[in-house]
């Protein structure tokens, strides 16, 4: 609607000036012969000033779009971090429980009940299983409730997925780093859920020096062919603001990241970043 109005008024300014441009030229008796080229070199401006419009108009909505996948990466992390908060309040609530269940089962042992204590433990692992589904595969409290989010929708949607995280995860900005991980999944788990088998393998390794992630989904084969559009710089139609967030975060890190079509029906994506040298590591 405004690219409309922008060309609507550059219209509007090329017909007013032209009238006013031919008024003045009758009326000095200027030569006419040069009146044609004249309104050459208006038509080529105006030109120019639409086209200027139109790559202005384009760059605020690319800023625009990719601005609002950021924040809604940041609402995401939000959500992660208040789910944390609530799963510290569930995990003392259950210390506190514990305690009482440890020792209603130790009175039924000390009295030879043994049927009831048995019963009792099995009734009791059965309530705490979902609880202690939340797995450790990051010492990063954030990253490691996004993976456990993300892990547990793939195991509610049939998506066989694996993840596995080495060393510590620090000396990078934990938003930028989260958003990089977000959008990766989320690109990885999309692919993934429109293939025959789906599946999804994760892998963290960080150094001293940096991180390296490598993610391996399946994808469906028929869409094999479009796998060149996960490269912003051939995606014509101007979709894909995660994976341009995606691209800018890895180069303000100092990072790389790589596509790799492994077979007809799975893709690899590999980045590196580089951590923050702080004055302890360089001693």
């Amino acid at each position: 609607m405004r690219k409309d109005m922008i060309k609507k008024y550059l219209n509007i300014l090329f017909y007013m000036f032209s009238f006013i441009f031919i008024y003045y030229l009758l009326v000095s008796g200027t030569n006419y012969e040069i009146l044609p080229s004249l309104l050459v070199v208006v038509i080529i401006f105006i030109d120019i000033a639409m086209y200027i419009a139109d790559e202005y108009e384009s760059s605020i909505i690319t800023e625009k779009q990719k601005a609002a996948v950021y924040l809604k990466d940041l609402e995401n992390q939000r959500e992660n971090v208040e789910a944390i908060e609530q799963r510290n309040l569930e995990t003392e609530k259950r210390n506190h429980d514990l305690k009482k269940n440890v020792r209603l089962i130790k009175d039924l042992i000390e009295n030879n009940r043994y049927d009831e204590a048995r019963e009792y433990v099995c009734k009791l692992e059965e309530k705490c299983s979902t609880y202690f589904s939340y797995r450790l595969y990051s010492n990063h409290s954030v990253i490691n409730s996004l993976l456990n989010s993300k892990i547990e929708f793939c195991q509610s949607n049939g998506v066989d997925v694996k993840c596995f995280v080495c060393g510590k995860i620090d000396g990078v900005d934990d938003v930028e780093l989260y958003c990089l991980l977000v959008n990766l999944l989320d690109n990885a788990i999309a692919a993934a859920m429109l293939s025959e088998k789906p599946y999804i393998s994760i892998f963290l390794n960080c150094s001293d020096t940096e991180i390296y992630g490598e993610f391996i989904n399946t994808i469906k084969t028929t869409e094999c062919s479009g796998f060149e559009d996960l490269i912003p710089e051939n995606n014509k139609d101007g979709h894909g603001y995660g994976l341009l967030n995606i691209y800018e975060i890895v180069k303000n890190n100092n990072g790389k990241i790589d596509f790799l079509l492994l077979d007809s029906d799975k893709v690899k994506v590999t980045f590196r970043i580089k951590k923050l040298v702080t004055k302890s590591r360089r001693i």
